[in-house]
């Protein structure tokens, strides 16, 4: 057996806060030999801090205004968001570090990473992660598609024990795929990550923690120990492909955000814009009696029975109908409308501006009448206080703050996170405050991100000592530096020397440079031409079916994302 020399333990949405306390119980013995040895710290997401915008820069070492991803939408501002496709890895702007290293000559492996639907050519294997449909282009090679199981909707689950129970089946099958795939030869890159744990938080965490105002003590005896589960199936799994790891191995143990109790109140933002003058609406619409109809008075299961009865076609149309209630599109007056809402995640809110000649009812001209908005806006933001007398906005960015000019068609005008115990609301009347509906806390709902995840380094050349101001950003440029890949000009990330070693520090001292190297697709892959330009060139012609396109949306609305 030949160990790879760099192992990457992804853990999609873990927290210290749940690893510490089972750390020191002695719940989470690979993990805490890993602590011991190695360093750790916090790893500070992007913004948002949500899979569909931080696993693409764990990928590429670019902010997600430069990678292309802020959703799980494609997002048009001219469009007002409706009717907007779901984004694929072909939408992914820039070179991977699986793919950089794939030229350099290196043999690489990647597990259900997010955001690698479909899959593309890299020299190795790479197998989809969440979102993706239960079928479809999922492998490369594609003909791993026969052997490899797609991963299964939690949200179908009749109980939640038989969810908690699919949950920690799914954690054993992600460990034996990656243990089948270490075992059948060198490897240079081994990634995988399990999402298992960041599910379990949005479904479980209200059975855990006291706090929320969904917990009840009774369920709690039964389901308050599911996250501890599913940390622990992880921990295991994590122990079994370390069994693959040599002394010169580097491994790695990565989040793409944290995880904490949900908000339980939200900030009603276009209340808010209605009360200024800026917003205007008019009578609730069909779309939003269809919505309510779809989403509060049909359990999950039984939609998901509707979806599979109509066909997948039928169902796209229908989804892509309440879509645009989502962001209320079709209650509003365009007319007498200057900002309006653009929902992004809980806890991230957006703000379009409705300017003229960008949108189709455009009443805002652009140039200085937008720059005066858009400061009386963002003035005014700063000044809204909490019940309690605290800043409601946490943080506040004009759009060229965070995202490239060429992606200016891609994000709002403006984006807000707020205050801790806040997430966004999405009603037109009434106070610009209320309790999240107990019926989102109590289904899937209970859980939510928080910006800081977690990194764990272990290594023959990593102290064991604590790192600080990490990025989930610098994580790209470092792999490369460990594997002494000269690292992109294009990356924004910085090289973590106390991670990289000797070499990591050579290169970081550098200037950057592209990866000469190229290589030949598998064997029986022709139709696979190997352009790694970036994933959308590898990738372009990718587009979800229909069908396939309502089965990852219905998975999105079941953990609470659309």
């Amino acid at each position: 057996m030949t160990a790879p020399k760099l192992m990457i333990l992804g853990m999609d949405g873990a927290t210290f806060t749940i690893i510490d306390r089972l750390v020191a119980q002695g719940k989470l013995p690979h993990l805490a030999d890993l602590l011991a040895r190695g360093t750790a710290g916090p790893l500070l997401s992007t913004v948002p801090p949500h899979t569909a915008a931080a696993w693409p820069t764990f990928l590429t070492g670019l902010e997600p205004g430069r990678h292309g991803i802020l959703n799980f939408d494609e997002v048009t501002v001219g469009g007002y968001g409706a009717g907007a496709r779901l984004v694929t890895s072909a939408a992914i702007a820039g070179r991977t570090f699986l793919d950089v290293a794939s030229k350099a000559g290196l043999r690489v492996a990647a597990v259900r990473v997010p955001m690698t639907y479909p899959a593309w050519p890299v020299n190795g294997v790479l197998i989809s992660g969440y979102p993706s449909p239960e079928q479809g282009d999922f492998t490369y090679p594609r003909t791993l598609s026969a052997s490899v199981p797609g991963m299964r909707d939690p949200s179908d689950a009749p109980s939640p024990q038989a969810r908690a129970d699919l949950l920690l089946d799914e954690v054993r099958q992600t460990t034996a795929i990656g243990h089948d795939l270490l075992a059948g030869g060198p490897l240079d890159v081994f990634a995988v990550v399990y999402q298992q744990s960041d599910v379990a938080h949005h479904w479980f965490w209200r059975y855990m923690d006291p706090a929320s105002p969904a917990y009840d003590p009774a369920e709690a005896q039964g389901l308050g120990t599911v996250i501890e589960q599913v940390y622990r199936a992880i921990d295991a799994g994590i122990g079994d492909l370390l069994t693959f790891a040599g002394p010169d191995t580097t491994v790695l143990v990565v989040s793409d955000h944290g995880g904490c109790l949900a908000a339980s109140r939200q900030f009603h933002l276009n209340v808010w814009l209605q009360s200024l003058g800026l917003l205007a609406r008019k009578p609730v619409s069909l779309s939003a009696r269809a919505y309510a109809l779809r989403t509060r008075l049909i359990p999950p299961r039984a939609r998901a029975w509707l979806k599979r009865q109509l066909g997948g076609a039928l169902s796209a149309k229908a989804g892509a109908a309440t879509e645009a209630f989502y962001f209320n599109l079709q209650d509003l007056d365009w007319s007498h409308t200057q900002a309006y809402r653009f929902a992004i995640t809980a806890e991230v809110e957006g703000i379009m501006l409705n300017v003229a000649g960008r949108q189709p009812w455009g009443i805002v001209q652009p140039g200085d009448e937008v720059n005066k908005l858009r400061e009386r806006i963002i003035r005014d933001l700063r000044a809204l206080l909490t019940p309690e007398g605290e800043p409601l906005v946490r943080a506040l960015y004009r759009r060229e703050d965070l995202f490239a000019d060429e992606l200016d068609a891609r994000c709002p005008d403006l984006v807000v996170i707020f205050h801790p115990a806040f997430r966004g609301g999405r009603a037109l009347t009434g106070s610009i405050f209320s309790a999240v509906p107990l019926k989102d806390l109590e289904h899937n709902q209970g859980g939510w991100h928080e910006p800081e995840g977690i990194l764990i380094a272990a290594g023959q050349q990593i102290a064991a000592r604590r790192i600080e101001h990490a990025r989930l950003l610098d994580m790209a440029p470092t792999i490369l530096a460990t594997l002494g890949v000269p690292v992109p000009a294009a990356m924004s990330g910085s090289v973590l020397v106390e991670l990289a070693g000797s070499e990591g520090e050579r290169l970081a001292a550098t200037s950057p440079s592209e990866a000469a190297h190229a290589f030949t697709p598998t064997a029986g892959d022709a139709e696979d031409d190997g352009a790694m330009a970036s994933v959308g060139a590898a990738n372009s012609s990718s587009r979800l079916s229909a069908e396939e396109e309502e089965s990852v949306r219905e998975r999105l609305r079941n953990l609470g994302y659309l």
